[in-house]
């Protein structure tokens, strides 16, 4: 098997999400394209403060590949008129769009949550895993050894999303864990506009490809 064929394999079975700020950002529309280009497989719309026209107006201004990368977090009811990959149910926006047939998404805070996971669910995030870069006095609520039980091993295997202080340094740690991938917020947002933001996005992401391959590395300049 050639091993590009072993790093496509892994591209679409782990995942490597980006949370938006909450706020919107000038030229967030081209952003959100570049990370997808980057590397990025799924870019969770996340503006709890803006209005329904406001979110229109960024969906809008999206082409349809990109679109097809897209989570809402917020009017999930848009869903029903872009073609974006699904919707993320929260704390602020519980229900399901009648007619909506698309993937869901969760957010989970707590152990017991993740074992009481429907099975229509296609992921959830499960946060703090460590200390948040964008919230400050956020603070993880694991422990590797928690994490490593078996049973709660085998469900984050499955679709667990790590949230919370995920850094290019902590892939590693996340894989050693089993998640089924890792959400970013703080600090990708926080390099955005840095004349090496591309070159930071696609490093992730072949950190990732190279320990799904291999499954740990010493080569740390990867």
């Amino acid at each position: 098997i050639h091993l590009s064929c072993l790093f496509h394999t892994y591209f679409l079975n782990i995942l490597f999400i980006v949370v938006t700020n909450p706020y919107f950002i000038d030229n967030e529309h081209i952003i959100i394209q570049n990370l997808i280009y980057y590397g990025v497989y799924y870019v969770h719309l996340r503006k709890p403060e803006a209005n329904i026209n406001e979110y229109k107006d960024l969906l809008s201004s999206l082409d349809e590949k990109t679109l097809n990368h897209i989570v809402l977090h917020d009017y999930h009811e848009l869903a029903l008129y872009y073609p974006v990959h699904g919707i993320h149910l929260n704390r602020r926006n519980t229900l399901i769009p009648k007619g909506y047939n698309k993937k869901i998404s969760c957010s989970t805070h707590s152990l017991d949550e993740i074992r009481r996971l429907p099975d229509y669910f296609e992921y959830c995030f499960l946060s703090p895993i460590f200390d948040s870069i964008s919230k400050s006095g956020y603070l993880s609520r694991f422990n590797n050894e928690e994490l490593l039980e078996p049973d709660i091993n085998q469900l984050i295997n499955k679709r667990v999303i790590a949230l919370g202080g995920v850094t290019y340094n902590k892939i590693e740690e996340l894989n050693n864990m089993h998640f089924h991938g890792f959400a970013m917020l703080g600090d990708i947002m926080n390099k955005v506009g840095n004349p090496d933001f591309e070159q930071y996005v696609r490093k992730i992401d072949e950190r990732r490809k190279y320990l799904s391959a291999y499954g740990g590395s010493q080569n740390n300049n990867i």
